[in-house]
């Protein structure tokens, strides 16, 4: 008789095989969602807010005010997605933010500044995510 068990083995590695399929592919999904946002964030934002949104990019220095540190929880999980969207459609000052943060809404439409609200509360996410996420800038 037969041994059930290599057939078991096979259904087991099929199954395996089958949600790391699922997996990967959310995952490219996921990635060309995002890559408009992703666009439009290291061209118009990562200037003063840094690569991983931590307030630290390049232009960051010669504010007044150090722009807010996207991946910090605690501050963003008080800000709305409605405040975003307004603050980078309107400027800062529209949504009491800082001053120097301008309206980008000649240059981005709506659909593109929600994808960027999406795409900024990822900083978040990502900074938990990574090890010695409790670290300063």
């Amino acid at each position: 008789m037969r041994s059930r068990r290599p057939r078991r083995f096979i259904f087991a590695q099929r199954t395996a095989l089958a949600g790391a399929i699922v997996v990967a592919s959310g995952a490219l999904v996921w990635a060309e969602d995002t890559a408009p946002a992703a666009h439009d964030y290291f061209r118009y934002c990562a200037n003063c807010h840094g690569a991983k949104g931590r307030g630290n990019g390049p232009q960051a220095r010669q504010l007044e005010a150090p722009p807010d540190d996207l991946s910090d929880c605690r501050a963003t999980g008080k800000v709305s997605d409605d405040q975003f969207f307004k603050a980078i459609k309107q400027g800062g000052l529209a949504a009491g933010m800082g001053p120097e943060m301008p309206a980008w809404s000649g240059t981005l439409d709506d659909a593109q500044i929600h994808a960027l609200v999406a795409y900024v509360r990822r900083f978040c996410r990502d900074r938990q995510a990574s090890p010695g996420h409790g670290a300063t800038r």
